[in-house]
């Protein structure tokens, strides 16, 4: 009988260890949860789940700023880190911002209402990775994009593009 409870209390511990130990996923609850606590307005998202942890990374205005931020949840609780903002700037025609180091993300505002009327696509293309394309969908003007994988060299290039229906760019981006 003393085995049993031995056993038993260490099947506990091993499983209170091995809960506290494991991340928590981030999920859309969780993003909206500190879009309301922080006051801020989503323009885009995206969940990014690795083998060790699960984080989200947020494209934002908060006022007139425009800003991107890193959710990661830290016992049930989640935490946002602000990353990068800019002032937002309606008299530039695409304005954007984000990083090229760590897993690279680009937040991307159109503010220029002929583009955004005839743009049809966005491709970003970063260094090593396949380009990723997203359909522009009226009145959506803002979109996140984030690198699958780590760069190793953050004096990479990364390039965005514009395009209208027809393949013509609009406008593009090297950085």
């Amino acid at each position: 009988m003393k085995k049993m409870i031995v056993a038993l209390i260490v099947v506990i511990i091993i499983g209170i260890y091995i809960s506290q130990s494991t991340y928590q996923r981030v999920d859309d609850e969780s993003i909206q949860t500190i879009v309301q606590k922080e006051n801020l307005v989503l323009l885009d998202s995206k969940i990014m789940d690795t083998d060790s942890s699960s984080f989200a990374v947020i494209y934002y205005q908060d006022q007139n700023q425009l800003g991107t931020g890193i959710i990661t949840i830290s016992g049930k609780t989640p935490k946002l880190a602000k990353e990068l903002e800019i002032a937002e700037q309606h008299d530039q025609p695409v304005q954007y911002l984000g990083t090229k180091s760590g897993y690279p993300y680009v937040g991307i505002t159109i503010h220029d209402k002929e583009i955004l009327k005839y743009a049809k696509t966005i491709t970003l293309k970063l260094p090593d990775q396949k380009p990723q394309v997203k359909n522009v969908q009226k009145p959506q003007s803002s979109f996140l994009f984030v690198g699958t994988k780590s760069l190793q060299n953050s004096s990479n290039h990364l390039q965005y593009e514009i395009k209208n229906d027809t393949g013509e760019i609009l406008y593009e981006k090297n950085y």
